[in-house]
């Protein structure tokens, strides 16, 4: 089903400031539910990023829809050395795309 003009143009409009996102996370993952002790933050950026590429990609669903895809993309996408395991991997990406949908936060977090 195609996109009317004002989702289609609302979808294009924005786009995340990763810089600011990133440090908001640093700030607040030792109260994440996957924040492993002993891990530092550095271990956790590329699941991170990869929360916000597939949310870009595939903001009109919900990563539940998408959660078996979105397990093969994050094995098949990061290095080894990068991932973590994909139980808290999926937690990172639920509440990233949590975190960009809601329009008071997503608004706090992009450039225009």
């Amino acid at each position: 089903m195609p996109m009317n003009n004002s989702a289609a143009q609302a979808a294009m409009d924005w786009m995340p400031d990763l810089g600011r996102e990133l440090l908001h996370w640093q700030r607040s993952y030792p109260d994440g539910p996957y924040f492993k002790s002993g891990l530092e933050f550095e271990r956790y950026i590329a699941t991170f990023k990869f929360g916000y590429d597939t949310f870009l990609l595939n903001h009109r669903k919900s990563p539940a829809e998408l959660q078996s895809k979105l397990c093969h993309q994050y094995k098949d996408g990061v290095a080894a050395c990068d991932r973590i395991d994909w139980a808290e991997a999926e937690m990172i990406v639920s509440a990233t795309w949590a975190r960009l949908a809601d329009a008071d936060s997503a608004r706090a977090a992009i450039r225009l």
